[in-house]
């Protein structure tokens, strides 16, 4: 399988000037906000983190399409200082949040009718910008992911996976955001186009 690729200069990190400097961990969700993109999960997971990061904040960016679930859930488990629905973004500050965040979250699920979650390229696209990730097992996600090095892959559902996961995230900052980069530039369209060639040409 030759997943896709992606515009190394458009995710030219180099060129940006703000980064991860928050003092509070801030999550991100880049993706259509849907069952299955799993926003919800994320969601429900953060009340468990308040009381080692009070200012734990979570941006949901992507086509809108379901946030109103989002929105609900948030305001039942009273958290929804801590969650931001952004809904469609410009490019310039698709890239701004990003930079400012510590960690891309998709826990992604099979939905009802069976839709699953294919290769993660928005995944990739943060990892350019040295933004690890933490995905859920089962899916595409897992191809996306170089669990232990650019992230690390959980079951969509385990609390307790998801806070160690955070917190190894959190603690080794400096190493996965390098990971992050060196696993982004295997996934330049040029490098993936020259995999085609090779696939072709052995056949």
């Amino acid at each position: 399988m030759i997943p896709n690729g992606y515009n190394a200069n458009l995710w030219d990190s180099e060129k940006l000037v703000s980064s991860s400097t928050n003092d509070y961990p801030m999550l991100v969700t880049v993706g259509r906000i849907s069952e299955r993109k799993g926003q919800h999960h994320v969601i429900s997971k953060i009340p468990y983190l308040l009381k080692k990061y009070p200012e734990i904040q979570y941006h949901c960016i992507g086509i809108d399409t379901e946030s109103e679930r989002c929105i609900e859930l948030a305001r039942k488990l009273n958290i929804e200082k801590h969650v931001t629905i952004h809904g469609e973004v410009s490019f310039n500050r698709l890239k701004d949040l990003l930079t400012r965040s510590h960690i891309n979250i998709m826990l992604s699920a099979e939905t009802k009718t069976g839709d699953v979650e294919g290769f993660g390229i928005a995944i990739i696209e943060a990892n350019a910008l040295g933004v690890p990730a933490i995905g859920s097992k089962n899916s595409g996600i897992e191809d996306a992911i170089l669990d232990g090095e650019t992230g690390v892959l959980i079951n969509h559902n385990s609390q307790e996976e998801f806070e160690e996961a955070i917190t190894m995230l959190l603690e080794k900052k400096d190493y996965f955001r390098l990971k992050s980069k060196e696993w982004a530039k295997r996934h330049t369209w040029d490098t993936i186009i020259n995999r085609y060639i090779k696939a072709l040409e052995s056949k």
